[in-house]
């Protein structure tokens, strides 16, 4: 079973990643520290992971800290109907998770963001529809009415 402690530890990972590099260097990343943080809030929402307030106040504010460092963040919500496989070994979590995520990210609930916070861009659809949102983004080609 995943524990807040593992996600603890992924989250440090990634920001110890995100700041060693460079400013203006451009890197993708799978994982942004806002993802981290669904993972553990999620866990302690599920009562999987009680008396957890010190580690995810540490873990919210090591997040609002480095999410600073982002320029964009690509948000792909879970969509059963896109054909997109979304089925994992604890689809609970995966679905706590996603919706915490949403929240974090749409509504900065947690107030991650400030006034220079990174771009957050949802793309949803099929996996070709998700292709084309992020070269759009990535102003690789632009996207045509009616593609996404």
């Amino acid at each position: 079973e995943p524990s807040l402690d593992d996600f603890y530890r992924q989250l440090e990972f990634n920001v110890d990643r995100l700041r060693s590099y460079p400013t203006g260097q451009e890197e993708i990343y799978e994982r942004s520290p806002a993802d981290f943080l669904a993972y553990m809030l999620a866990l302690n929402a599920l009562g999987r992971e009680p008396h957890s307030n010190l580690i995810v106040e540490s873990a919210i504010d090591l997040s609002r800290d480095a999410i600073q460092l982002l320029d964009v963040i690509v948000f792909l919500p879970l969509e059963d109907d896109a054909g997109i496989a979304t089925h994992t070994e604890d689809s609970e979590l995966r679905q706590a998770v996603d919706r915490r995520l949403a929240r974090i990210l749409d509504d900065d609930d947690l107030q991650l963001f400030s006034k220079q916070c990174p771009e957050v861009v949802e793309a949803r659809g099929s996996t070709a529809q998700r292709l084309q949102t992020l070269e759009h983004l990535l102003g690789k080609r632009p996207i045509e009415k009616g593609e996404v």
